[in-house]
């Protein structure tokens, strides 16, 4: 409660118009909603998800922030580059990017048998559907609306553009997430 108070607070003094969470369970959203006057109520929970990580569809994030009247904006649609085209390691990346290290844990697919196993079949499925693993994985965190937006990282002009186009492509084919969801259901949320 102390936290809301001090961010309505904040809401009513100018110096922010908007109230995000990130990282949060339903729990903490339908607890932070409760208490929360009208200036200063959650418009947008920021959590994981990926073909690797869908523990918010799971653990009842989305469904509340459906209820609560929130939106949800997904980040690391592409597992902090598990979900690129293997070209790295993002524990081995030589550009500025500071990483989390339980983000590093989270995707260390190496220590993580099913998650290999996932990520080989979404690679394959990808494939299979004539679409490289980035851009089948960016569309599938568009797709369902599970996730308002997604928040993506681009290193460079020419990424940024490849995937603002397969943004602009849409939800997956139905028969595609038929497959994901067998993918899943085999090898569910590996990298929670």
């Amino acid at each position: 409660e102390e936290q809301v108070h001090v961010l309505a607070k904040l809401v009513a003094a100018g110096k922010t118009k908007y109230v995000g969470l990130s990282n949060e369970t339903a729990y903490g959203i339908t607890a932070f909603d409760a208490v929360a006057p009208p200036e200063a109520s959650i418009a947008v929970v920021s959590n994981a998800y990926s073909l690797l990580n869908r523990t918010v569809a799971t653990h009842g994030v989305l469904e509340a922030c459906k209820r609560c009247g929130v939106l949800h904006h997904g980040y690391s649609p592409l597992a902090n580059g598990r979900l690129g085209d293997g070209k790295e390691d993002i524990a081995d990346r030589d550009d500025d990017v500071i990483l989390d290290p339980e983000d590093v844990a989270r995707y260390d697919i190496e220590r993580k048998p099913n998650a290999k196993r996932a990520l080989a079949a979404y690679a394959r499925l990808a494939r299979e559907s004539g679409m490289r693993l980035p851009q089948m994985a960016l569309r599938f965190a568009l797709s369902r609306g599970a996730c308002d937006s997604v928040v993506i990282g681009p290193r460079d002009e020419h990424e940024l553009r490849e995937l603002c186009r397969w943004h602009d492509e849409g939800a997956l084919p139905a028969d595609v997430l038929l497959e994901i969801d067998r993918v899943n259901d085999r090898y569910p949320s590996p990298c929670p």
